[in-house]
């Protein structure tokens, strides 16, 4: 039986994780669609601006709602930069993304908590 770290370790060689200041960069730079893939009430207490709340338990069936997200899968597209409060979620729902079919995803390593530094 796998465990969730179990999980978390074989999907992190497969995603992009970069650093805040990479994130931030890419941020400023208008480079990456923002998700804020933690709950709502997480949302709710504070995100980083400009993110959009798609919860990780509906992110598979809810990413393609977004209308901008619609073509995101194209190699031109502008990253999905996916954000979670450790960066645990967010290896699962980069790997997750990529299996989609998106080409261009990112996670903050070290998540909001990292951010809030």
């Amino acid at each position: 039986m796998l465990t969730i770290e179990d999980l978390i370790a074989s999907a992190r060689p497969n995603t992009t994780n970069v650093d805040r200041q990479t994130f931030t960069e890419l941020i400023s730079k208008g480079q990456g669609i923002l998700i804020d893939i933690r709950e709502p009430n997480e949302f709710s207490v504070g995100t980083i601006e400009g993110a959009r709340n798609i919860p990780r338990g509906v992110l598979e069936s809810q990413i393609l709602l977004q209308p901008e997200i619609k073509t995101a899968s194209t190699p031109e597209c502008l990253p999905l930069l996916i954000f979670c409060r450790s960066g645990a979620r967010g290896v699962l729902a980069a790997d997750t993304l990529q299996t989609m079919g998106f080409k261009n995803v990112v996670n903050l390593a070290g998540g909001i908590l990292d951010w809030q530094k």
